[in-house]
């Protein structure tokens, strides 16, 4: 396959570090592991950027797109379900 799409899952935030995978086949999205923002214009730090829960995440190479969400009436042609053991 060239491409994947995931349904992405609800991020979990632990010890600073926020991850989130697909919930089908447990491909990670996200991770905020060395990377680097600039902080808020206020001081605080930013909120570090997530998919939507139920957000399909098209991965084609390093490149992550949105392209639907669960609610759409059928699943993308390449969904990950062959991918789960």
């Amino acid at each position: 396959m060239d491409t994947v799409t995931h349904l992405a899952g609800p991020h979990v935030g632990v010890s600073g570090r926020v991850v989130q995978r697909c919930c089908v086949c447990g491909e990670k999205l996200c991770d905020n592991i060395n990377t680097a923002m600039a902080l808020n214009p206020d001081g605080t730090q930013p909120e570090f950027p997530t998919w939507k829960t139920g957000s399909y995440v098209r991965v084609e190479r390093n490149q992550h797109l949105l392209v639907g969400h669960w609610d759409d009436d059928e699943l993308p042609a390449d969904f990950c379900l062959p991918l789960v053991e």
